[in-house]
């Protein structure tokens, strides 16, 4: 039975995933990526995963990587691993591993693996975000992922939606992750109460500035969910992410239905990653596609 692989690129870790043509998971990993060390290095442990997950019967490598990936395979913009800004990553892999891959931007490839065995499984046009040390987003249109012109389609952390927020490292002022990304929580956390904790422990926290964070948090974020809901009407919202766990879903939708329009709220879904590999699922997913 053919075999597929999958990736994940991270900042901290690779995570490998190799899966069957009925989507059964037969073997996962995970790495280091050394995003500090020399771009060499990252790719010398990428040929690793894929070393420890290659089988006779493999017949296709997807790949997710952080940032904007473009149609050729470049990887344009990517701020946790500099080293491959503006790099052929998807020709280099290619030469070295002697077969086609299939690149696509990380959180594209985790709607498409909620999309197929997670949480939206089986749905066709479903939206998803990643809430972690940033936001990333993907949409799955009438069952494909939808790419834009060049690759750079659903990119929802770069939603602006109050310009009176920070400037994201984008460019952009007041977007999504410089409201909802784990770096800027924690940045506005300490310029509030002189504290430094981690997101996670923001969320957790019982004192007053933790409490005005959460509250904006999921004021802003129901800003972004409403924009989505009212352009792409989804059967499902599908939120991913360390951050996703500590968001109050019944908050959230309180929130959206103060700026969506209430016939889409009745029928809104909103529902957490069911997918612990959920991105390597879906880059293993790229070729099959």
């Amino acid at each position: 039975m053919p075999q597929y692989i999958g990736l994940d690129i991270g900042g901290t870790k690779i995570e490998g995933i190799l899966i069957d043509e009925k989507l059964k998971i037969l073997k996962q990993i995970k790495i280091p990526t050394e995003a500090g060390k020399s771009r060499q290095q990252i790719l010398s442990n990428i040929f690793a995963a894929v070393k420890q997950l290659q089988t006779m019967q493999v017949r296709g490598i997807g790949i997710g990587a952080p940032g904007f990936t473009d149609s050729s395979g470049r990887i344009q913009l990517t701020p946790n691993i500099p080293q491959f800004r503006n790099y052929k990553l998807k020709a280099a892999l290619q030469r070295k591993l002697g077969r086609r891959i299939f690149l696509e931007n990380d959180a594209h490839c985790f709607v498409l693996g909620e999309q197929k065995i997670g949480a939206a499984r089986g749905l066709k046009n479903v939206v998803g975000l990643t809430l972690g040390t940033g936001v990333g987003g993907g949409a799955i249109v009438d069952g494909k992922i939808l790419e834009g012109r060049n690759g750079g389609a659903a990119h929802f952390g770069h939603m602006i939606i109050d310009s009176n927020g920070e400037r994201c490292y984008c460019g952009a002022k007041g977007d999504v992750e410089s409201w909802c990304g784990g770096k800027s929580i924690e940045r506005r956390y300490k310029q509030m109460s002189g504290k430094i904790l981690t997101a996670d422990k923001i969320f957790a926290a019982k004192d007053k500035a933790a409490a005005a964070i959460v509250r904006q948090y999921h004021q802003k974020l129901g800003i972004a969910v409403a924009n989505l809901l009212n352009i792409f009407n989804p059967e499902a919202i599908v939120l991913g992410g360390s951050i996703s766990a500590a968001t109050d879903i019944p908050l959230l939708k309180r929130e959206v239905a103060k700026n969506a329009q209430q016939p889409l709220i009745k029928e809104l879904k909103i529902a957490r990653s069911r997918l612990k590999s959920a991105a390597a699922i879906g880059a293993a997913c790229l070729p099959i596609q």
